[in-house]
């Protein structure tokens, strides 16, 4: 499904938007991972599903180019949700400063 989307889109995708700058990146990024998101998780209450799916989600770091993905389950990227909204990035990308372990290879920055 989702490469039919990306296929029927393909033209606008290429034309942008681009991120000028490292915050627009995250912000394109959560929201790309945020709709992705919702979709699993009511394809997963749909199918009653007990075992939550897992994902590779775009990294949230603000390296223009990046296109790294962070393989979650959807309850582990619904903690970057919570009410101050971290980022998910790759761990290699979190850098110095305060970061929390997420999966096998995230952390939770912000």
């Amino acid at each position: 499904m989702m490469d039919a989307v990306a296929d029927y889109f393909a033209e606008q995708i290429a034309a942008g938007p681009r991120a000028r700058d490292g915050a627009e990146r995250r912000r394109i990024r959560r929201h790309e991972n945020v709709g992705i998101h919702g979709n699993l998780c009511s394809f997963r209450a749909h199918l009653g599903m007990a075992k939550p799916p897992v994902f590779d989600f775009a990294c949230e770091c603000g390296t223009l180019g990046c296109r790294e993905r962070v393989l979650l389950t959807v309850d582990e990227y619904g903690t970057a949700l919570e009410p101050h909204e971290p980022y998910v990035m790759l761990r290699e990308h979190a850098g110095e400063g305060e970061a929390a372990s997420l999966g096998a290879t995230a952390s939770l920055v912000g």
